[in-house]
């Protein structure tokens, strides 16, 4: 089997699978008619293996009719599904092509005068081209052309999965189409280039099948796990690599003489040591391609992973973190709520210049909102992805709508969502990436962690504070009484330094008083001595007796005085207790009483 043959077989079976999942999951016109473009790429390309393989020039032409009959209406169906993709209307021009197609196809079948003869070379029959085959092969291209223009026209104005759609298939069909075009060099006897150009057809139904599977294309939502996505994007991208071998196995068997055994061993040893390196490369290469990706995934997740172990400030790590995510990412708008009071607030945000504020820190999602229950259950959420599901909750849209948000991230601390990151449509309008998502999700991961150690640090600082505080309060307290006190035993010194000094005073007053008292005391006693011993002999009984009672009374008079001063003494000192005979002041009391008595009898 030539080269030539093989990589027609090969168009046609890729695009066998690309029509079968373009069938299985057909829900709109769109798809319909991608279908419809798929079938005529078949009949091409199983048309062109048979031509590889005939053996006779009346086989190939009968080969060649039916190939270019079908390959008449890729350009009208490719246009057609091109402006429905558009959502524009070209009327006029479509009917015209396909009217023109069916009539080039009709003539190609049923007559000679288009195909009608052959030059063998590189040991296949391929057409001589005439001026009618020329002009149908004018057709097809002016209808590729078309469909080009009107996705170049398109593109500056589409923005989200919309933009990343029309990329995929500008390049996706390119493939197919310049690949193409090898198989039309050798009619118009240019062999330059060895005519394997349909391997360009197989790899453009590769990486549609790419695109369908890891990016929706064409909004067509295939509900699989992640891990199958995955194993169907391993092989998509193996597929490229088995169509890469068999080229490079046929060129090199031709070119060498080697026999195509050895150089497909060595061909599949080397594509088993590359694999797991190219297979990353090429899906990182496609999604940088479509998505304008331009950080290096594992140095920003190494270099984020430090920052964020490093430390535990709260306000800092939230400012990190959306700073991070809105300058590598380019997006408009990138918030990072948290739960306050039974919503979600923007703890930090940042807005693109040329997009408005409309007071965004204000903005605030309930804890009970839809998109809160519906994250619970979700590690991401894409709302493009959501919008493609028919029952979608439409509460959820209104939320992200809310923010200009094109994505939602929850983070999560123990079980539970304690913050939000949210991310708005990227400056450029592409869609996020699939290494986008995987870098948000790592750093959602990265951020928990993150964010629930410097939350613990913060409620410790809080409690360290308010401890401080009452420690403080106590200390307080305890130096105004201290200084209350102080004060008090310098009030209680200074009384006692005043009582000591009135105390002082008041014994130089007794002691005055004392003398003063005391000595016309000592004269009365002195007196009433001389009266009793001169005159007390001619006094009768009354006189001695009031001589008698003025004594007495002088000497209690002066026993009086002596006790306040005695009682001036000792109130300096300790204060003891005196003996005193009880019943001699009762009798004393009472000779004064019968005194006083007979003073008021007389």
């Amino acid at each position: 089997m030539s080269l030539f043959a093989l990589s027609c077989l090969s168009c046609g079976i890729s695009f066998i699978i690309l029509s079968a999942v373009t069938l299985f999951f057909s829900k709109t016109a769109l798809h319909r008619r991608l279908l419809f473009f798929n079938i005529s790429v078949i009949v091409w390309g199983l048309g062109l293996f048979a031509v590889g393989i005939a053996d006779t020039e009346s086989e190939a032409l009968l080969r060649w009719k039916i190939a270019n009959a079908g390959g008449m209406f890729v350009g009208p169906f490719f246009y057609h599904f091109v402006i429905s993709f558009c959502g524009i209307r070209r009327k006029r021009l479509l009917l015209s092509g396909y009217l023109l197609a069916m009539l080039f196809a009709i003539a190609i079948l049923t007559t000679d005068y288009i195909i009608n003869k052959t030059r063998f070379t590189y040991s296949i029959y391929f057409i001589e081209a005439n001026h009618l085959y020329t002009l149908a092969l004018i057709f097809y291209m002016s209808f590729v052309l078309f469909s080009y223009i009107e996705l170049f026209k398109f593109l500056p104005n589409a923005r989200g999965h919309k933009r990343s759609q029309s990329l995929y298939i500008i390049y996706g069909f390119m493939f197919g189409f310049v690949g193409a075009t090898t198989s039309f060099l050798p009619m118009f006897k240019i062999d330059i280039i060895y005519p394997f150009g349909n391997f360009g057809i197989t790899m453009s139904g590769i990486f549609l099948s790419y695109a369908i599977f890891r990016n929706h294309l064409m909004d067509i939502n295939i509900a699989l796990k992640r891990s199958l996505i995955y194993s169907l994007t391993v092989s998509i991208v193996t597929g490229l690599y088995v169509v890469f071998v068999i080229m490079v196995t046929k060129l090199l068997s031709d070119v060498s003489g080697i026999s195509s055994l050895a150089i497909t061993t060595l061909a599949a040893l080397i594509m088993a040591l590359l694999f797991h390196p190219l297979r990353d490369r090429v899906q990182s290469l496609i999604d940088r391609l479509f998505s304008k990706t331009t950080y290096d995934y594992y140095s920003t997740v190494n270099k984020v992973s430090y920052e964020l172990a490093s430390t535990i400030d709260l306000k800092y790590i939230q400012r990190y973190i959306v700073d991070t995510m809105f300058s590598l990412l380019k997006v408009k708008t990138a918030y990072l709520l948290s739960e306050k009071d039974g919503y979600f607030v923007p703890a930090y945000y940042r807005c693109h210049k040329n997009t408005p504020d409309n007071d965004m820190s204000k903005k605030r999602i309930s804890k009970g909102s839809e998109l809160i229950n519906f994250m619970n259950s979700k590690k991401i959420l894409i709302k493009e992805e959501l919008q493609m599901l028919h029952d979608y909750p439409a509460a959820v849209i209104e939320d992200l709508i809310l923010f200009e948000s094109e994505v939602a991230v929850p983070v999560f601390i123990e079980d539970k969502i304690a913050f939000l990151f949210i991310l708005g449509e990227k400056l450029s309008g592409d869609m996020l990436s699939e290494e986008d998502i995987r870098l948000l999700t790592t750093i959602a991961n990265q951020a928990s962690t993150a964010l629930k150690n410097a939350l613990l640090y913060e409620e410790l600082e809080v409690r360290v504070e308010k401890r401080t505080a009452e420690i403080t309060a106590v200390v307080d307290q305890l130096q105004e009484e201290i200084i209350e006190k102080m004060h008090a035993e310098v009030e209680l010194k200074r009384f006692s330094k005043k009582l000591e000094q009135k105390n002082q005073e008041l014994q130089e007053f007794a002691y005055i008083a004392s003398h003063d008292l005391q000595e016309p005391l000592r004269k009365v006693m002195a007196f009433g001595d001389r009266l009793k011993t001169k005159y007390a002999p001619v006094m009768d009984d009354q006189g001695r007796d009031y001589l008698e009672r003025m004594q007495n009374a002088t000497r209690r008079m002066q026993n009086f005085i002596n006790d306040l001063l005695t009682f001036s003494r000792i109130t300096t000192r300790a204060h003891p207790f005196i003996s005193t005979d009880l019943s001699r002041v009762a009798h004393e009391v009472l000779v004064d009483l019968e005194g006083e008595q007979d003073e008021e009898r007389e």
